[in-house]
């Protein structure tokens, strides 16, 4: 909740998201879809040649990155701007940003285990013209080939390097075991279409991971990005759940339930769906113990 307006430019696109429906250019409509996309970017500098700048147009040729997305995230510095937010009224300057970015370091790589599109992500500080790399973290699992199947579902298990630098220590790598699956490979009949309506977007991808080397391992729950709290499980557990709208827990309860009187409802989709994916992650786990010594054993 560092920003009101965040946005971001990605294949040659600018997409920006306004909540409060506060900025007429941006906002699409008015009661259902608050923020837009811009296609043609170089008609919206030349409209609005002002706007290059918040947007590092005059740097890239200067950034060390080929494609990736670039993300902006506007600060409330102010008191009178955070008085306006209607989702944080903290003010946020770049000391206490920088003091988070310190934190999310130690956590960055972890990131990076169970995303299906991000291998890398490196943030810059421009100082005088000059851009600096504070923190970088690289994933090798683009270059894992991942093609071996099991049953008509997938589950494949590979080892991968994580790459980590920051200014402030030096850098280090990290060797995890991930396995990576979607659906169920026992029960194949599992007619996952019927289940996740409205959730027209989702796909039963689950995934487990555990790092090579690690005597104090928090395990913790995924759904491509990690969730508060520990599991208390020997593996980190990811799945495509139905989350909260908070995205602090997943669904396991209807909105019309309170969570102390949650009963296995087949009226839910959202229910419906986070149980069988459960189902489908306790058959991997079950097959991630099995081949965990033999992979062990390899290396």
């Amino acid at each position: 909740h560092y920003t009101d307006c965040p946005s971001f430019i990605t294949d040659g696109k600018l997409c920006v998201l306004d909540p409060h429906y506060r900025y007429p250019y941006v906002v699409y409509n008015q009661k259902t879809k608050p923020g837009r996309m811009f296609k043609d970017l170089n008609a919206l500098w030349n409209k609005f040649p002002d706007m290059k700048s918040p947007y590092l147009q005059n740097y890239l040729d200067k950034l060390p990155i080929k494609g990736g997305s670039l993300f902006r995230l506007p600060l409330k510095l102010t008191a009178e701007m955070a008085h306006l937010s209607e989702i944080v009224t903290d003010v946020i300057n770049l000391h206490e940003l920088e003091s988070e970015l310190k934190c999310w370091v130690s956590q960055i790589t972890e990131t990076l285990l169970f995303l299906r599109n991000v291998n890398d992500i490196r943030f810059f500080v421009i100082d005088e013209e000059e851009i600096k790399l504070q923190i970088c973290a690289r994933s090798n699992k683009g270059k894992v080939k991942t093609n071996k199947a099991v049953g008509s579902a997938s589950l494949i298990m590979f080892p991968i390097t994580l790459n980590v630098f920051s200014s402030t220590f030096n850098k280090y790598d990290e060797e995890w075991l991930v396995q990576l699956g979607e659906g169920n490979f026992i029960d194949t009949e599992i007619e996952w279409d019927k289940i996740k309506p409205p959730y027209s977007n989702l796909h039963p991808y689950h995934g487990i991971a555990v790092p090579a080397n690690a005597e104090q391992f928090k395990s913790k729950l995924f759904c491509f990005l990690p969730l508060p709290g520990e599991t208390n499980l020997p593996v980190h557990i990811h799945g495509q759940f139905v989350l909260q709208s908070a995205r602090q827990s997943i669904q396991i309860y209807s909105s019309n339930q309170s969570e102390s009187s949650f009963t296995n409802t087949n009226s839910d989709p959202r229910i419906n769906w986070n149980n069988q994916l459960c189902e489908a992650i306790g058959v991997a786990y079950a097959y991630f113990l099995l081949h965990y010594i033999d992979h062990v054993l390899e290396r």
